[in-house]
This record gives structure tokens, sequence and C-alpha cells, in this order.
């Protein structure tokens, strides 16, 4: 099933976009790598389930067609699941990211 993990990771993109929308910019700041990716791989997912409705009539006869909801049905339960991972990097707080100063950043004196 391709909806259900769309939807969920959907579901999960919508939370962290309404958390940074109302966050201050030190909270963007530290959230953006990490709600980023979680934009790139809900892309990817709604991308490849497009293709894969547009395959699934002819995937019973063709080879490539079969192969490319294959390959939708794979990203859906290995690589989608994923975007849930990376809300703890959105939600998490800038406190660590501004932990270490910026003296401290720098090479080895």
């Amino acid at each position: 099933d391709i909806a259900s993990p769309l939807r969920s990771a959907v579901d999960a993109v919508r939370d962290a976009t309404s958390y940074l929308l109302d966050a201050d910019t030190s909270e963007v700041m530290a959230g953006a790598t990490s709600y980023q990716e979680m934009l790139g791989t809900l892309a990817g997912g709604y991308g490849l389930a497009r293709q894969a409705l547009a395959a699934e009539p002819q995937a019973g006869e063709d080879e490539w067609m079969a192969a490319k909801v294959a390959t939708t049905r794979f990203y859906a339960t290995h690589v989608l699941p994923s975007v849930h991972g990376f809300t703890p990097g959105v939600f998490g707080g800038s406190e660590m990211v501004f932990a270490v100063g910026e003296e401290f950043l720098g090479a080895v004196p």
C-alpha cells in the first residue's frame, strides 16, 4: 500500500511546517536541514506515487510499468518512513546547535 505511508509522511511534514512557521529564527535555523530532508523524501514519494498511478493500469501486461509500481512500493515501505526520523531534528530546539561558541569552531590555535 502506497497511500498509507504517503499520508503519514504528509502529516509529519505538515506538523513540522506548522511548528516552523510559529518558531523563532534560531529554532527555524536549527531545524532547517532536517526539514529539508523531510521535504525531499516526501517529494520523492509523491513523484513516484504519481508515476505508479499512471503505470498501474498497464502493469499486468508491461514489465516496465510493473517495475515502476514495484519501485514505488519499495520507496513507500523502505524510504518514505524515514520522514519520521527527521522530526526530532525539526522539533529539537536550538540549544544544542548554539551550545558551542564561535571561538571553538575554527582550527586548533
